[in-house]
């Protein structure tokens, strides 16, 4: 056990361990310099059932969401070398998404439970659903996707949601590095698409409860929508030359309705248009 600990320490620009106390999930023995984490069980020189020991990977550290299958991924060191969890074509249980994200290079968005379970809707009584159908006087919409909203009309829904969306980028960006995005202005319209939709799956989908993704070759201009479970799209695209767009649109059929907009440039600049 000592000696493949010193090893596979030997290979890795390490530094030192600071581990989140109030997660209580992942402990790591190794961090390294980039700021992901390791954390391996009890070496098994027998190598039972052909698994000498498992690697549990945090690949952004004490970062959020700090979530099996979206950063948090196992692997089982065999004999034969490290093999990732979970089959390429599917995956259930979250740290088991390993196989299929190296097969497809992207997060698993098939309909399972990752890690854990999202909180019951809250069905205010007299409201058919969550998303607020048939209710009673005084409940007018969902903000969240979650909730019925108490109000006096549609215009405070809408504040709601703006305001709600507006801390969820708020978290975004407070969570994530954005000088590692790989913003990259270059290319024709199709190679920012493609990198504009890479940006979804791996990123945004982390922050954002998205329903679906309408055209994610993205429009003439590279543009791809992202439409959210309460019903209110998200825009994302990369200009020619410039920055990342984030636009968070209220109603979702209207494109110049623009009530967030975010540019964010490859050296971290970030800023309200």
């Amino acid at each position: 056990e000592t000696d493949f600990k010193t090893k596979f320490e030997s290979h890795l620009k390490t530094t030192g361990c600071d581990a989140d106390a109030g997660d209580t999930n992942f402990t790591p023995n190794v961090c390294l310099a980039d700021g992901s984490q390791f954390a391996y069980g009890t070496f098994d020189e027998s190598c039972t059932d052909n698994i000498c020991d498992t690697l549990t990977i945090d690949t952004n550290g004490k970062k959020g969401p700090n979530t099996a299958g979206k950063d948090r991924f196992t692997m089982n060191l065999t004999p034969n070398g490290v093999k990732a969890l979970g089959e390429s074509d599917t995956c259930s249980t979250g740290l088991d998404c390993g196989a299929y994200i190296l097969a497809h290079h992207k997060l698993w968005t098939g309909e399972v439970e990752i890690a854990q379970a999202d909180p019951e809707p809250v069905i205010p009584e007299g409201c058919a659903d969550a998303e607020c159908s048939s209710c009673t006087s005084g409940y007018i919409g969902s903000y969240d996707g979650t909730t019925c909203l108490q109000g006096n009309s549609a215009e405070e829904v809408k504040t709601a949601k703006v305001a709600y969306y507006n801390n969820v980028i708020s978290d975004m960006f407070e969570n994530e590095d954005v000088t590692t995005w790989g913003i990259d202005p270059s290319g024709d319209v199709s190679e920012r698409a493609a990198r504009t939709l890479d940006f979804i799956n791996n990123k945004l989908s982390n922050y954002f409860d998205i329903k679906d993704i309408d055209n994610p070759e993205g429009d003439a201009n590279g543009c791809v929508w992202v439409y959210l479970k309460d019903g209110s799209r998200v825009s994302v695209w990369q200009s020619t030359g410039g920055p990342l767009y984030i636009r968070y649109h209220n109603p979702t059929e209207n494109n110049s309705n623009i009530d967030i907009n975010k540019e964010i440039w490859n050296d971290g600049r970030i800023r309200d248009v």
